[in-house]
């Protein structure tokens, strides 16, 4: 799955080795799950419509496992992480949730449910937290300056549902405006 998150980079045709595999994905959309052949793979970003590279990466790719791919930061530094999604079931009645930090100018954050409850800490960027388990329901997300009660930007009436696996990260730049603003975003991985 390539995520982008870079919020001034223009829309961008995904390659594996040479052959495109999606096209035109903007900010901040995602694109599902491709399929890999294994081993050492070629990633390559590129402005939609040209061979004009925004960014190569050789990405290692073993059978049976799930990747997330964040496109990040401004066109001008753009780089990319790669995470594992460990894709196992939830418990009954559960949700897997994981935090990832996307903001490049953002502090060190802290990600606080409804207020009051801190699920992770000193998150900065380009840090990524394990999944851990929630009840489902609907929640309101906090993204805080770290260790201070400074709200950066919220995520509120957030379903997390029975079964689901999701990753909830920070995009965009503090103090940004309009597109490039602060702001989170919601993947659901099954």
């Amino acid at each position: 799955m390539f995520v982008q998150t870079s919020p001034d980079a223009p829309s961008v045709d995904l390659y594996v080795d040479s052959v495109r595999v999606d096209s035109n994905v903007t900010y901040p959309n995602a694109t599902g799950y491709i399929p890999f052949t294994t081993g050492l793979r070629t990633l390559s970003i590129m402005r939609s419509g040209s061979r004009d590279t925004v960014q190569r990466a050789v990405v290692p790719v073993t059978a049976g496992f799930y990747y997330t791919i964040f496109g990040m930061d401004s066109i001008a530094r753009f780089s990319s992480m790669l995470l594992v999604d460990n894709l196992a079931p939830p418990a009954a009645g559960t949700a897997k949730l994981r935090f990832v930090q996307l903001s490049p100018n953002a502090p060190p954050v802290d990600l606080v449910v409804e207020g009051s409850i801190t699920l992770f800490t000193e998150e900065a960027f380009t840090n990524s937290t394990d999944f851990v388990s929630m009840n489902a329901g609907t929640y309101s997300f906090d993204v805080k300056i770290s260790g201070t009660p400074t709200i950066l930007t919220s995520a509120h009436n957030v379903t997390i549902a029975s079964g689901k696996i999701y990753t909830l990260f920070v995009r965009g730049f503090t103090g940004g405006v309009g597109v490039t603003a602060l702001d989170t975003g919601l993947l659901t991985h099954n």
